[in-house]
């Protein structure tokens, strides 16, 4: 799987077809996550490890978290296959600090059997292994170098290795990323609530694996669900000419009947409205691509997670999804704050009546801004919105907005061409949309005071 996914990825690098996320998302979750996977591998060999991130770097920032992974995990494992005895370290500072993004430096450092100046010359080309032996001994394909290269190109920035022959090797990684809020970070899915969702409803779980089928039955039993099994596509069928299913489950990869196979002969010869689910454990579009050709209706990734596989059902099925209500604590309320008062407070010398003067201030700006926006871009007063943005640009800042940073900036300094822009209307929806959440948030950070 290494080997066909270095080869996919290098392939769609080569034809332009990779293409980066820009998510919310935090490094030091990015590197703990790494930490875990190879904590085995460290184990195993019993070397030691140490990761430092700096407190200088923001806590989240707008990029791709799943490539970066990918690029760290590659250097770190292939530190950890090259290093017998002694230790890894990685390092995250901040390398320079611009108004709106930080360029992070990342450094990946072994104490193992290091690299000669020529082979380090060579490193990044395509399946590049310094000689047979090392392949022999170690493994890999030759590839993982060259593509790490190429994401970090993506994101414009930089690699650069120093070695030496048998005294380890240090690879450095420096990329420019935006610097975001918790805001920006992906909010992940309150647990469905009502346990009688699926009740009622006659599941068929077409699937090899009897793992898989154990948690499947497990999870849609206690959603009500009933649920019948079938090891491969041809079993699916039969059972499928014989008794009356409101969905499929498929696996796409199973023993004498791959689950394209079997959907093939549903949708000719059993049913053509039958709700069909693709099971696979790869997330490629291309695969996605062949299910829907194959007449399946959706798909899901495995291994998938409890709230994904009942979701997915209860949509073909109409059901309607209930989630639990959370009270957030005071901790938790804090994070999904999208402004910062530290600024403010440092001013203030922790002189609180100034504090909430001045977030009383900055909410009857904020309500007044608003209503100007609105009126000068119905009027089409852009030089109007141009010194609204000036005027609320310090403002702003001080309230440690940073979500409306870029956007603010933009209307302040808008170009003549850009007054009937789509980018002019986004921005200014954002403007008054992020304004006024902001406005209750302060609202209750004023009342939580009193």
């Amino acid at each position: 799987m290494e080997i066909i996914n270095d080869i996919l990825d290098f392939s769609k690098i080569e034809s332009g077809k990779l293409s980066l996320e820009k998510i919310g998302f935090s490094i030091k979750n990015v590197i703990a996550n790494c930490s875990e996977v190879i904590d085995y591998k460290l184990k195993e060999k019993g070397l030691h490890y140490e990761s430092s991130i700096s407190s200088y770097v923001a806590p989240v920032f707008i990029g791709d978290p799943y490539r970066l992974n990918q690029i760290l995990l590659n250097l770190l494992s292939n530190a950890i296959k090259f290093t017998e005895k002694g230790s890894i370290n990685i390092s995250c500072i901040v390398d320079e600090q611009l108004e709106s993004q930080q360029q992070i430096k990342i450094t990946v450092t072994d104490t193992g059997v290091g690299m000669t100046d020529e082979f380090l010359e060579t490193l990044f080309n395509k399946f590049s292994q310094e000689d047979e032996s090392i392949s022999r001994r170690y493994g890999g394909t030759g590839l993982g170098m060259s593509i790490c290269k190429q994401l970090v190109e993506m994101m414009d920035g930089t690699i650069q290795v120093a070695s030496e022959k048998g005294a380890g090797t240090s690879v450095c990684v420096s990329i420019p990323l935006l610097v975001g809020t918790v805001a920006d970070l992906p909010v992940k899915d309150e647990i469905i609530s009502d346990k009688s969702l699926l009740k009622g409803s006659r599941i068929l779980l077409a699937e090899d694996n009897e793992m898989n089928r154990i948690v499947a039955n497990t999870i849609l039993e206690q959603y009500g669900a009933v649920v019948d099994n079938a090891a491969n596509g041809r079993e699916a069928v039969d059972m499928l000419r014989k008794a009356t299913y409101d969905l499929v489950l498929m696996d796409v990869r199973m023993p004498e009947m791959d689950g394209f196979e079997a959907t093939n002969i549903i949708r000719e010869q059993v049913s053509e409205s039958i709700a069909i689910i693709a099971l696979t454990a790869n997330a490629l579009k291309l695969e996605q691509e062949k299910c829907m050709q194959a007449g399946m209706n959706d798909f899901l990734a495995k291994p998938f997670e409890e709230d994904a596989l009942v979701s997915i059902i209860a949509k073909w099925l109409g059901k309607e999804i209930i989630l639990k209500g959370s009270k957030l604590k005071s901790a938790e309320k804090q994070q999904h704050l999208i402004y910062n008062l530290d600024k403010l407070k440092s001013i203030s010398r922790g002189n609180e009546p100034f504090v909430k003067k001045m977030i009383q201030i900055f909410i009857t700006e904020c309500i007044n801004s608003s209503e100007q926006l609105k009126q000068a871009f119905e009027s089409h007063d852009f030089n109007k919105i141009k010194s609204i943005a000036h005027k609320m640009k310090p403002s702003v800042k001080n309230m440690g907005i940073g979500l409306l940073t870029d956007d603010i900036l933009f209307m302040e300094n808008m170009p003549d061409g850009e007054t009937s822009s789509e980018k002019l209307t986004l921005s200014l929806e954002k403007t008054i949309n992020v304004l006024n959440t902001v406005v209750g948030q302060l609202q209750n950070e004023i009342s939580d005071t009193d």
